[in-house]
């Protein structure tokens, strides 16, 4: 005997009629499944990150540029990729998968099966496939993590959707309801009931008992707020980020000067620019970028040293050449 079958002969529970479990009334538009929302979540994270790392890139011409950004145009033909290098990278992220690319006469790609294969092979054999780029992301951990954290807000957003819809229904409570029942008095209480709320959503004054209420469920979004919060800071933690730059709201306060955000965000954008994005521009583009900081109270300092600098006497050409240089790095 099944499991479920067994349980349900010991609770008495084998008829259709006294089924005490059903679905969820108000679940998640069909289309916005877990899979989905999860995808979404890190996909468009990761499409931030690396966007920031490209406004924060020193030393890309203007000639690729265009090449980062997803496009609406279609061309005829496979070598017109409407997917920028933002896109292609984020969504390798995500599913911890390969993505190699042709970058050939002006233009980038994703390579088609059999150039995927050949460039494999090549690099397998020492032998690199010209015009073929071979990235992987296989071992990317941190996309397990996110996946995961992600998904406990699905769970809590789902509960808080069906909440929300539960809480636009009125519910009219009547006294000893179960009693009226039991003695097959349920009807007069029904059709009471249905007349309380066709005359209130005319906005008509009632009549019912004292003991009788009416009244709407009342949504405590105090609960979500926290274990969303909480959420954002374990998901801020792996990301070596401040929580502002995961949940979008900016750190405020009268004593507030928004510059420990500047670091910590220069601190994650820096873990990403390193190891993905810098090895992957360079070698697609045969460039050597660096990452330009915003450490404006730096340059603040800075600038005040500049005329010192450039008027003394004690330093020659050279010594306030690499001077400056070294300011500014």
């Amino acid at each position: 005997m099944e499991l479920k079958s067994l349980f349900n002969k010991v609770l008495g529970m084998e008829s259709a009629s006294d089924k005490s479990v059903f679905d969820n009334p108000f679940p998640f538009d069909a289309r916005i499944t877990e899979k989905v929302f999860i995808d979404f979540c890190i996909e468009n994270l990761y499409k931030k990150i690396l966007t920031d790392c490209f406004s924060n890139s020193r030393g890309l011409p203007e000639d690729v540029k265009p090449f980062f950004w997803d496009t609406v145009v279609k061309s005829y033909g496979e070598s017109n990729a409407d997917k920028g290098l933002i896109s292609l990278l984020s969504k390798a992220m995500l599913n911890q998968d390969d993505l190699l690319l042709i970058y050939k006469s002006g233009v980038l790609r994703v390579a088609t099966p059999s150039e995927q294969n050949e460039i494999k092979d090549g690099f397998k054999n020492n032998r690199p496939y010209s015009n073929g780029f071979y990235f992987t992301f296989k071992d990317y951990t941190l996309t397990e993590i996110l996946k995961m954290l992600y998904a406990f807000q699905y769970v809590i957003l789902s509960a808080t959707y069906s909440n929300i819809n539960v809480s636009k229904a009125i519910q009219l409570k009547i006294h000893d309801f179960r009693a009226l029942i039991a003695n097959n008095e349920k009807e007069n209480p029904k059709k009471q009931g249905k007349e309380l709320v066709e005359g209130m959503s005319e906005g008509k004054p009632v009549m019912f008992d004292e003991l009788d209420s009416i009244e709407l469920a009342k949504i405590d979004m105090s609960a979500t707020e926290t274990a969303i919060s909480f959420i954002n800071g374990l998901i801020a933690f792996y990301l070596n980020s401040p929580m502002s730059y995961v949940n979008g709201i900016l750190t405020s306060g009268i004593s507030t000067t928004g510059e420990s955000d500047e670091i910590a965000i220069e601190r994650c954008l820096t873990s990403f620019f390193y190891p993905i994005f810098k090895p992957v521009v360079d070698k697609l583009f045969n460039l050597k970028i660096s990452f330009k900081s915003n450490k404006w109270r730096k340059f603040a300092a800075i600038s005040s040293l500049m005329p010192f600098v450039e008027t003394s006497t004690l330093l020659d050409d050279k010594t306030k050449k690499d001077l400056m240089e070294e300011l500014f790095q």
